[in-house]
């Protein structure tokens, strides 16, 4: 800063003597011209000879000189006013007198001396070229990896303009791979297009094995199994050792690892990718790009990790774990948002362009949700992206081992444990089985902070392939440490997942308090999804947050509603107390529990909310099941239904018995809530007796619902209850009714004599005798609504599921149904047809 140095601290006491008591005014210093100083080597006798400034007194200085002895303020030039010329004055308001304004103490820029400035095995940006010269003009860096492109295929074309012929295609594989790799600073030596011939290919290949400098060879298409795919028999011809050549992943299934050995040196890497341009893409960021940025001395190779929040539902994969491409909103809540970038064919490049990350999802059935929490890898430089929160982004682990070293010690990112045989197919991941290496490891005494990657894998019987990212000998030790544990004790699956269904109620009076009797069953077309991860290293539990467990909402208003919908807790809420019911039960039960082994427990639900389906006693229900497995507990099908309602009643649901027996049971259920009996193993009241029935003979069935129409099963039986305490006998009759209505349809579907004109008769009869006994007021103008829309508008029958929200409708043909769905998009209600879980 140009201007005027002066000694503040002693200017600020002389003019505080002087003070009048005024406001903030301004001061004349004298100028000292033979002091003045400007940017460059400092006078010799600046430190030692030169005068000490006193108060009052300041000197002209420009930018980056040395300050005056004794000075330790700068005003700006433009905030001073010379009086005079030539040994004059300058004024100054005291505002601006102020020890350290404007100045730099020496070496300011670094904490001190031993500071780190940056850290061997650190990418260099162009300002860490800048840092670097504080320190030294030359150091030392990692030669980029070389490697060549290969894209195989008769129908590539190089170019656009060489597509004359119809079935050819344009090479994007290869100009994609180069620009992937230029990106991770690797060398590209060459980029050619071979053709589906056996000697072209190994020709190919030879070039590679034959160039020294040549780290890594990695080629698109030709790995799989047809009869023009020639990559595996060529890397076998040349006395290659593959490592695997499937993986259990989507896209990305055909992708092979494997080594060429060389006369000298180290061997030939080979990354065989798939043909398709997104499988390609997503397979080098996955498993090529972390191996290029370890031959480049790259410390933390692994991808960043987040956790964000599904803006839409996700269908899995029942064979394959998925790597879903999305972008990320990072202004809509604590958690960035995911949003696909739409169809992920494997083909479709344009699915990559504008993507942030990939979701990891699993392989299973169903679907996950929308609002579901899930994993993600980060694929693209999210620093500057608007309300990006850098604190939420989870880096590997920083490695205090030995640094790696420019050699091909990057094969030991893949370490065969047994003999894969070239196939990691239908395998799965087993993490306890990471967590009992990585234990094996401590105890060694060997430094694991850097296994940010291993993986391990198990057909059940015995672990084929550990993959790594460490160059740990230690680690080494403990992988076959923990196969030869395997070798004699067979493997516990590590994740326990299990689900329970929505309820639907079908006829008759649900509550126990009323001695009634109904006929539910549960559904596929909704549930409730619990997962528990096992942690055998570890004592803690711990409860990750589901979809009703928001943190962040759009308005108090929101969360006001949030808190009413799903209490100030959530579903973990549920979880928690779920853990505490349970051991009371075990403890009753004199059962012991080994708790030695810490858990991981998450849910997931797809049960549309407030619609009378049962989705938090599912919840807890998918939960209990996985602690069930996991401790071995005894106990039976009535005991469950009771421990799920003891739960929801601890955490302020209000419950009653019917939702749990109908998803503890599953399928279809006749309740008898006249016959209440007590537990034989704890001594609890069971409620009533209850005895499963086919729903073979069941007409197609309906579910209608719409949103945003919350229905509080409490609030509409509070003033039947009261009515029914005090003796009311017009309530007593209307039980005694739906009671008989259950009843006879019990008997119908129990003898399959099902008459589908008298079941539209029980359940249209249903409704009425409720309608009239709690009221238009209690059970809401739009659940009414809902009602009179598939019975008016359709010609079907129809009553409430549950308390309200959604309805359970009886369309007895085709063209029912078809009418049933004019009439609900017409009114905006959603509609789905039925799968009763047998």
């Amino acid at each position: 800063m140009d201007g005027y140095a002066l000694n503040a601290r002693a200017s600020a006491a002389a003019m505080r003597a002087n003070d009048d008591g005024g406001a903030t005014r301004r001061w004349e210093f004298e100028i000292v011209d033979d002091e003045a100083s400007r940017a460059g080597p400092a006078k010799a006798t600046r430190d030692d000879e030169g005068r000490e400034f006193g108060a009052m007194e300041c000197a002209y200085v420009t930018t980056g000189a040395v300050l005056p002895r004794g000075c330790d303020c700068v005003v700006p030039e433009e905030a001073c006013e010379v009086v005079r010329e030539g040994s004059g004055r300058a004024r100054a308001d005291s505002s601006d007198v102020v020890s350290g304004k404007w100045t730099r103490a020496v070496g300011s820029d670094v904490r001190g001396r031993g500071e780190v400035l940056i850290a061997k095995g650190e990418r260099l940006s162009a300002y860490d070229v800048g840092v670097l010269k504080y320190a030294r003009d030359v150091v030392e860096t990692y030669e980029p990896p070389r490697v060549r492109v290969l894209s195989t295929g008769d129908e590539l074309a190089a170019s656009a303009s060489d597509v004359a012929v119809r079935g050819c295609v344009v090479d994007t594989n290869g100009p994609m791979l180069e620009a992937l790799c230029g990106e991770e600073s690797a060398e590209v030596i060459s980029r050619d297009i071979v053709r589906d011939d056996e000697a072209a290919t190994r020709a190919a290949f030879e070039m590679a094995v034959a160039d020294a400098s040549c780290d890594a060879l990695i080629t698109s298409g030709g790995a799989s199994v047809g009869d023009r795919d020639f990559v595996k028999q060529t890397i076998e011809g040349l006395g290659g050792k593959i490592y695997f050549r499937r993986l259990a992943m989507k896209p990305g299934k055909p992708t092979m690892f494997a080594t060429i050995p060389r006369a000298t040196g180290p061997p030939l890497l080979v990354f065989a990718l798939p043909g398709n341009p997104v499988s390609a893409a997503v397979t080098f960021t996955l498993i090529v790009a972390p191996c290029i940025r370890a031959l480049g001395g790259v410390r933390e190779s692994g991808l960043r990790r987040i956790h964000c929040v599904l803006d839409e539902t996700l269908r899995l994969d029942p064979e394959r774990a998925e790597y879903h491409r999305v972008t990320l909103d990072w202004t809509r809540g604590n958690l960035p948002v995911a949003r696909s970038t739409g169809a992920q064919i494997s083909s479709r490049l344009l699915s990559m362009r504008n993507a942030d990350a990939l979701i990891e999802l699993p392989r299973g059935p169903g679907v996950v949700e929308k609002g579901a929490i899930a994993s993600a890898l980060l694929i693209s430089d999210v620093r500057h992206a608007k309300g990006a929160n850098m604190e939420k982004i989870q880096w590997p682990k920083k490695s205090r081992g030995d640094e790696s070293r420019r050699s091909n010690e990057a094969l030991d990112s893949i370490v065969t444990v047994l003999d894969a045989e070239g196939s990691v197919r239908d395998l799965k991941r087993v993490v306890g089985l990471e967590e009992d290496a990585r234990r094996h490891c401590r105890a060694a005494g060997d430094c694991v902070d850097a296994l940010n990657k291993l993986r391990m894998y198990s057909d059940g019987d015995s672990t084929h392939v550990a993959v790594t990212d460490a160059q740990s000998p230690g680690l080494r030790r403990g992988i076959a440490t923990t196969l030869e544990r395997l070798r004699v004790v067979t493997p516990i699956g590590d994740v326990i997942t299990k689900r329970a269904y929505a309820r639907v109620g079908l006829v008759g009076n649900p509550s126990d308090a009323y001695g009634g009797k109904c006929v539910a069953f549960t559904i596929s077309n909704f549930f409730a999804e619990a997962s528990l991860r096992r942690t055998p290293s570890s004592k803690r539990v711990t409860f990750a947050p589901g979809p009703y467990d928001g943190n962040a909402f759009d308005s108090f208003d929101a969360l006001s509603t949030h808190v009413s919908q799903h209490g100030v807790d959530g579903g973990v809420r549920l979880l928690k107390s779920l853990c505490c019911n349970l051991m009371r039960y075990c403890e009753s039960t004199k059962q012991r529990i080994d708790t030695s082994c810490g858990f991981e427990m998450s849910y997931t639900s797809n049960i549309p909310k407030q619609t009378g389906l049962s989705g938090s006693s599912a919840i807890v229900i998918a939960a209990m099941r996985c602690l069930l497995e996991m401790y071995r507990i005894n106990i039976s099908l009535d005991d469950q239904t009771e421990l799920a309602l003891r739960v929801e009643r601890d955490v302020g649901i209000n419950a009653g018995p019917m939702d749990r027996v109908a998803q503890v049971y599953e399928g279809a259920v006749f309740m008898d809530f006249t016959k209440p009996r007590a537990s034989t193993a704890c001594g609890w009241r069971i409620h009533g007796e209850y005895t499963r029935v086919e729903t073979d003979e069941l007409p197609p069935l309906y579910l209608v619902w719409a949103k945003d129409n919350e229905s509080e099963s409490s609030r509409i039986h509070a003033d039947v209850r009261r009515r029914w305490d005090a003796g009311d006998a017009d309530v007593a009759t209307s039980m005694s009714r739906l009671a008989s209505l259950a009843d006879d349809v019990f008997k119908a579907m129990a003898t399959r004599q099902i008459n589908v004109e008298e079941l539209k008769t029980s359940i249209d009869t249903n409704f009425d005798i409720r309608r009239a006994l709690f009221g238009d007021q209690a059970l809401g103008a739009l659940n009414v609504t809902l009602v009179s829309v598939c019975r008016e508008r359709a010609g079907c029958a129809a009553k409430f599921a549950g308390s309200g929200g959604a309805c359970v409708v009886v369309c007895e043909n085709d063209d029912r149904a078809r009418a049933l769905k004019e009439a609900c998009d017409a009114h905006g209600f959603e509609v789905e047809r039925v799968v009763v879980r047998k």
